[in-house]
């Protein structure tokens, strides 16, 4: 990682902290609105040269405060590159939203994301980075849908960038569904590739 792009990363980080600690020094435990989730998941990323589809675990939770809304998720499938014997994939990040009129918030976001496969003669691929993004969307209690662009990768010789839409549904009570459709590009050699990544999940959500 270059000098920039890690001061860019800290300078973001310490705004967020910032933030936060606005939010904590000015609010009450009755005015915070919180929520924690969990999913059992299922990605494809067949376009991405992944053997999909896989089976993932997902946790989010969020925190809101007046018309400031903090989340954070964490997810994690047992998937692997085509023709790979074993392997997985992560991703982590953060969400800041701003409520601008009613249900209605913009956001912005820091996500991070990396694979591992390993090969039948000893080849490990491995491969990490992270991408800042902006985005808005519609959160009613009940259904919460949100679109977001992620600018080009830092980290990885990859430089992806791609766009997110994520949908969450309240289905019964505590009971959730969610579903994302990512359209990204990347560098291949060359080349410069696109295609399409997704993951649907049920869980439970308080």
């Amino acid at each position: 990682m270059t000098h920039s792009r890690l001061n860019n990363l800290l300078i973001g980080l310490l705004c967020l902290a910032v933030v936060l600690l606005i939010v904590v020094s000015y609010a009450r435990a009755d005015d915070l609105n919180w929520h924690v989730a969990g999913y059992v998941t299922s990605s494809w990323a067949n376009d991405a040269g992944y053997d999909s589809p896989a089976v993932g675990l997902m946790a989010e939770g969020s925190v809101r405060y007046s018309i400031i809304e903090l989340w954070g998720y964490g997810d994690y499938d047992w998937m692997h590159k085509r023709d790979a014997d074993s392997g997985y994939t992560y991703g982590y990040g953060t969400d800041l939203r701003g409520y601008v009129y009613g249900p209605w918030y913009l956001s912005g976001a820091c996500h991070w994301a990396g694979y591992r496969s390993e090969f039948a003669n000893g080849a490990v691929w491995s491969k990490s980075g992270h991408n800042f993004g902006l985005g808005g969307g519609y959160n009613d209690g009940n259904v919460d849908v949100g679109l977001q662009y992620f600018f080009e990768e830092h980290g990885s010789p990859n430089n992806v960038q791609y766009v997110s839409a994520t949908g969450r549904v309240r289905l019964w009570e505590w009971v959730w569904a969610i579903v994302k459709l990512n359209y990204q590009t990347w560098d291949q050699g060359t080349e410069r590739m696109n295609g399409f990544t997704g993951m649907l999940g049920i869980g439970a959500r308080w």
